[in-house]
């Protein structure tokens, strides 16, 4: 319904990102990996629909570029119309990459910030893929 009273917690085993964005018809970047964790849902038809998930991403890949196990707190604001990530993928070893920010398929937009990654675990390139979409995405990188 569209009344935030009425809400869903969905519990979620091995589901397919990319078909989900497919599903939403996101394709301004690219996310691969296989979700599990609990998302829940209140108003979904509503004008403020509340959505937030505890999700973790084996096999996850951001256009293309391996980057291990993502762990990730994901919502969405539906006030500003974005998907809000705060996330660490977590690689071999103890190599990490904190990642945080936001996709905004309303104005086709993204700001993404991918923090304290090693230099040996993010094979992450960026390409512009023609769509038209502004990527705005800051790096630290910090070697070992």
């Amino acid at each position: 319904t569209n009344s935030v009273d009425d809400s869903l917690t969905v519990k979620l085993k091995n589901v397919d990102v990319n078909y989900v964005l497919d599903l939403i018809n996101f394709h301004s970047v690219e996310f691969y990996g296989m979700a599990s964790g609990k998302a829940y849902l209140a108003g979904v038809f509503g004008t403020a629909p509340l959505i937030n998930s505890d999700l973790q991403i084996d096999h996850f890949k951001f256009e293309g570029g391996r980057m291990g196990t993502l762990f990730a707190n994901i919502g969405y604001d539906s006030e500003k119309g974005r998907i809000e990530f705060d996330a660490v993928a977590k690689d071999e070893g103890d190599r990490r990459t904190i990642i945080d920010g936001y996709v905004s398929p309303r104005n086709s937009y993204i700001d993404l910030g991918i923090k304290d990654a090693s230099v040996e675990s993010s094979d992450l390139l960026l390409q512009d893929s023609g769509s038209g979409t502004t990527i705005d995405v800051a790096t630290a990188m910090n070697g070992r």
